[in-house]
């Protein structure tokens, strides 16, 4: 048997394991985020624009606080726009770009 064939699935599950837990990471750190981190007084308005939460994490956090499979993902404004599908039943999931608030709206 050759090295490669016994190397190669080592490799392929240590590259699993790493995704694995790099998504435990990401819904770990979204969960510690200050619930009033930016204070519109003193921040500049640029640096305002800017979402704290990528979509990875608003994926992440719309999974763990609603069941259903997601269809799609995009930003409007200060929130991430998550729409899922559970059973049969289409809703948006916001999560808000700079806290990782989140709420529900059906459609």
């Amino acid at each position: 048997m050759s090295l490669a064939l016994v190397l190669l699935p080592l490799a392929s599950m240590a590259a699993e394991n790493n995704n694995q837990q790099e998504r435990v990471d990401l819904r770990q750190q979204s969960r510690t985020l200050p619930e009033n981190s930016i204070n519109s007084l003193t921040t500049p308005a640029s640096s305002q624009q800017q979402p704290r939460i990528s979509s990875r994490q608003a994926m992440n956090i719309a999974t763990d606080s609603y069941e259903g499979r997601v269809l799609g993902i995009r930003r409007d404004n200060d929130n991430w726009r998550v729409r899922m599908d559970r059973d049969g039943t289409v809703f948006n999931v916001f999560v808000d770009a700079r806290s990782g608030n989140v709420s529900s709206s059906s459609d």
